[in-house]
């Protein structure tokens, strides 16, 4: 297999599974060479040119020995609850040994901010868990160096905060972008009107099922005071296009465009953002749990001067 292109990063993370295995590689732009050898039924990295073996690397085995505590609860929590996944309170106890390990994981990159594996490992997995976001801005803003933040890398890193920092009383982030009949959505455009943007996809099942109840706002007031822009993190072109036409969701709709999800940092779906008339989020799924989507509703109602 040849693999050649550019990146934003110091080093381009190739990762490789094969019957169970799973394997981690940093290169460069240096020409690389990455052997596997078999192993009775999977594999094993042989040899390696221009080639960093991630997991590794001393700060993958330090990081690993700080976690162990957290990782090994995990570990038997699942060996003893084999379908936690089926019940609300054993979910509930799985996302706080989850919290509990990202904390660990944080507390190792604010006490090792020099190393790149910590900058890395910020950019490709922190951003992204259920930890304190307040907590996540002061480890970029007060321990990371000024020439990391404003790396590609760090930009990156930057916009998934600020995404993620988008509450209730923020502004929205702007953007750019092109719709599925190739015109441009610009959101500044849409100031005086209330936007409500959707992120969802075409396997998740809760979006779907919110489909109705979105359908019945969309009818309830008027298209040229209210918008509808439902962003897409589909792959599949065909799959998105049959979605389309059987659901037949009334807006604008924009396909897979990772800049937009970057700027909004989705973690999960389905995820709603209200923006009312001057720019400024007066509602966001991520605050709260909203079953039904009739905080949505109210807000909506509240925004048009009007109980619905």
């Amino acid at each position: 297999m040849h693999l050649s292109g550019s990146s934003v990063a110091k080093f381009t993370t190739i990762m490789v599974g094969y019957q169970g295995s799973s394997f981690r590689f940093w290169v460069n732009q240096k020409p690389a060479v990455i052997k596997f050898e078999k192993d009775g039924s999977s594999i094993k990295a042989g040899m390696l040119k221009n080639t960093i073996d991630v997991d590794k690397s001393a700060d993958a085995v330090a990081i690993n020995k700080f976690t162990a505590a957290e990782t090994a609860a995990i570990d038997s929590f699942k060996a003893n609850n084999k379908s936690w996944f089926r019940q609300d309170s054993l979910i509930a106890v799985f996302e706080s040994l989850n919290r509990k390990l990202a904390a660990k994981k944080v507390d190792y990159v604010r006490n090792k901010p020099e190393s790149y594996y910590a900058f890395w490992l910020f950019r490709r997995e922190l951003v992204y868990l259920d930890h304190d976001i307040g907590d996540l801005n002061a480890v970029f803003d007060q321990k990371f160096d000024q020439q990391r933040k404003s790396s590609k890398e760090g930009k990156e890193i930057q916009l998934r905060l600020t995404g993620r920092s988008l509450t209730k009383g923020k502004k929205a982030v702007e953007f750019v972008a092109t719709d599925i009949h190739n015109q441009t959505i610009d959101l500044k455009n849409f100031k005086g009107k209330n936007v409500l943007i959707t992120f969802w996809a075409t396997w998740c099942a809760p979006c779907i099922e919110e489909f109705p109840k979105i359908k019945e706002l969309r009818s309830s007031y008027p298209a040229d005071s209210l918008e509808f822009i439902f962003v897409s993190l589909d792959a599949d072109p065909k799959k998105y296009r049959a979605a389309l036409q059987k659901y037949d969701l009334p807006g604008l709709h924009i396909y897979n465009d990772i800049e937009v999800l970057k700027k909004y940092g989705v973690l999960a779906i389905p995820q709603v953002y209200l923006v009312d008339k001057k720019g400024t989020i007066s509602y966001s799924r991520a605050d709260q749990a909203d079953p039904n989507l009739r905080l949505l509703e109210r807000t909506l109602a509240e925004n048009f001067g009007a109980v619905k």
